[in-house]
């Protein structure tokens, strides 16, 4: 917890230092010149992006059943101008993600491989506040702090027996589910968020709250950015989740 108050810190900091430095230069302009000659950027903004995204799912405790999904994120976000002399913005929009993560086991038999794979969907609501540093005209540096709500739509576990053998594959893919269980100690195909297949405490929960820190470099209309987050709220018992993201997107 002391290191989320340190970045959410260090992110305040961020956005608050450059429009400080702003505000006192336009200042001394001012008392210099009469007036301010600076030209500052407060023009509201859209934002269309891709990223890739690497989500963090760690148990508390040392488990050998940590998840790290890999996997893109595409975001629309608006930005609102809430003052006329500096360009300090509240951000919000909607973004889709999507994970992938697979595993398998080839060392419980001697003629199979089970393989694991696991494929999730979730859609984030941010609240942001950022600053935009104009450079020059083309150019500039975008830090931002926020909030990020998130809905977890999809997480599908899915379990597979490949067999090198053909006779020994058809056997397997027609395992009834109680076989297949014992076979694999899983179903074939189960839902996160389902407790009867998880169990209590290792059901997901389909709402979390988290915050996120990030930077940005806007050249014209484009647009590259970088942020890290997590979650409040964990996304089950014990399983805490935190989210890194790179991607490419343009301003309209």
């Amino acid at each position: 917890m002391k290191a989320v108050k340190i970045l959410m810190m260090a992110g305040a900091l961020a956005i608050a230092t450059p429009a400080f430095a702003q505000f006192s230069n336009a200042s001394a302009g001012a008392r210099s010149t009469g007036g301010s000659s600076m030209t500052k950027d407060t023009t509201p903004y859209d934002r269309l992006s891709i990223s890739y995204q690497y989500d963090m799912c760690k148990y508390d405790k040392d488990d050998s059943d940590d998840q790290n999904l890999n996997g893109f994120a595409i975001d629309y976000l608006h930005g609102f101008s809430v003052s006329k002399t500096l360009p300090l913005f509240i951000e919000t929009g909607i973004g889709f993600n999507v994970g992938f993560w697979s595993d398998s086991d080839d060392k419980r038999f001697s003629d199979a491989e089970i393989k694991y794979n696991l494929t999730t969907l979730n859609i984030s609501i941010p609240v942001n506040v950022a600053y935009k540093f104009n450079i020059n005209q083309d150019f500039s540096i975008h830090p931002y702090i926020g909030l990020n709500l998130k809905f977890n739509t999809l997480a599908q576990f899915k379990t597979k027996i490949d067999c090198d053998d053909s006779d020994t594959q058809e056997i397997a893919d027609d395992l009834d589910d109680d076989d297949f269980r014992a076979f694999t100690g899983r179903p074939r195909s189960m839902s996160m968020f389902d407790k009867d297949e998880t169990g209590k405490d290792g059901q997901w929960k389909r709402f979390q709250l988290g915050w996120h820190i990030g930077v940005g470099v806007n050249y014209k209309a484009f647009y590259v950015g970088l942020s890290y987050g997590t979650d409040f709220m964990e996304l089950a018992k014990k399983l805490n989740t935190s989210t890194f993201k790179i991607g490419v997107g343009f301003n309209f």
